[in-house]
């Protein structure tokens, strides 16, 4: 439905049909959601001139119309979301795409993302983000560099952070 209200080529009939009745109920959306592109694209933009050149996108939903990956061309990105079909068509999108990339991945199980992605398209990721359990964590080499810093700044957590920390572990059921 997102890719409708901004004006995208990628979605399906089904979801003009749900966004024109969520309109119905709510009111014009393509207004709000193109505010919120925006938004992104200031963040982004902001981020990749601060230095960073990776971004991990939990969520991702289809990466079109200004997403990451257009709005810092540069950067390598990679999107991540836990539904089959949204996968396969930012995998089918993005298949051109040698600096942005689409898979698996739950934000609430950070082990669930690839690693080999990971370590493709965002490359310096926290190792200490990954579960204390793991015994495969990705290892980094120290680096003075700035830009090295300014990355690892960007992740979703910094190595400062308590390794209790409840998002580094599964959620109990």
């Amino acid at each position: 439905m997102i890719d409708f209200w901004l004006g995208g080529e990628h979605h399906f009939p089904v979801d003009v049909a749900a966004a024109r009745a969520f309109e119905q109920a709510y009111g014009p959306c393509a207004p709000v959601f193109r505010e919120l592109r925006a938004f992104l694209g200031r963040a982004v933009r902001a981020m990749a001139a601060a230095g960073v050149d990776s971004f991990l996108v939990f969520g991702a939903g289809v990466p079109t119309m200004g997403n990451v990956h257009e709005v810092a061309p540069d950067a390598t990105v990679l999107y991540t979301d836990v539904d089959p079909v949204t996968i396969r068509l930012g995998q089918r999108l993005l298949a051109g795409s040698d600096r942005a990339g689409y898979g698996y991945g739950d934000a609430t199980d950070i082990g669930t993302v690839d690693r080999a992605q990971l370590h493709r398209f965002v490359p310096g990721w926290c190792s200490s983000a990954w579960p204390r359990s793991s015994t495969t964590r990705p290892s980094r080499a120290p680096s003075t560099s700035s830009t090295r810093r300014r990355r690892r700044a960007a992740c979703w957590r910094s190595t400062s952070t308590p390794r209790s920390w409840p998002a580094t572990r599964r959620p109990s059921r």
